[in-house]
């Protein structure tokens, strides 16, 4: 009976340090106060911006995979060519490299899809973050155009825009193309 005493006692005074404790760290957390705002803690803080390559480095681009829509607008001629009036527009021509050497829109540089594997390609960071960018392949059902507006939303470009009716809209509504003499288009 002596050690069943003993336990109850042990316990008692267990409960009770116990309870002490809790008091203690409500009375803390009343009294201190924390070290940021409730404020804080919900307000979602911007994403820093991709530092710049370093000095004799080349920098490597190791995306998420893509998301399932592309960043920017779908954009049709119209709304394009009002575009081009306002401002400059940087063309990227998003089909493969034969396509490219073959004819493009005047100015265009190429990025494909896969030229983002691994390092990033230097055309990609040569794109003036200011001006808007219009991103093409062939037109229709082709979706080298929007991996490539993912891709370079993810670089932080944010003047992206799809041209829906791609290189071959362009060409058939007479438009200039650049093309490569001696290529057969």
């Amino acid at each position: 009976m002596a050690a069943n005493n003993h336990f109850l006692l042990t316990l008692n005074r267990a409960c009770a340090i116990g309870v002490l404790a809790l008091a203690l760290g409500a009375i803390h957390a009343a009294v201190v106060p924390l070290p940021f705002s409730a404020a804080e803690v919900v307000k979602p803080q911007p994403p820093a911006p991709p530092a710049p390559p370093l000095q004799g480095q080349t920098p490597t681009f190791n995306p998420p995979p893509p998301a399932p829509s592309a960043p920017g607008l779908l954009i049709n001629l119209p709304q394009l060519q009002q575009l081009m009036a306002q401002e400059p527009v940087q063309f990227v021509d998003a089909r493969s490299a034969a396509d490219f050497a073959t004819s493009s829109i005047p100015g265009a540089v190429h990025l494909s899809p896969d030229m983002f594997a691994g390092n990033l390609p230097p055309a990609a960071l040569a794109l003036d973050r200011s001006l808007p960018v219009v991103i093409y392949c062939s037109g229709g059902t082709c979706e080298s155009s929007h991996l490539v507006a993912i891709r370079l939303g993810q670089l932080g470009l944010t003047r992206l825009h799809v041209y829906e009716d791609g290189f071959d809209g362009w060409r058939n509504a007479g438009l200039p193309i650049q093309s490569t003499p001696g290529v057969p288009q």
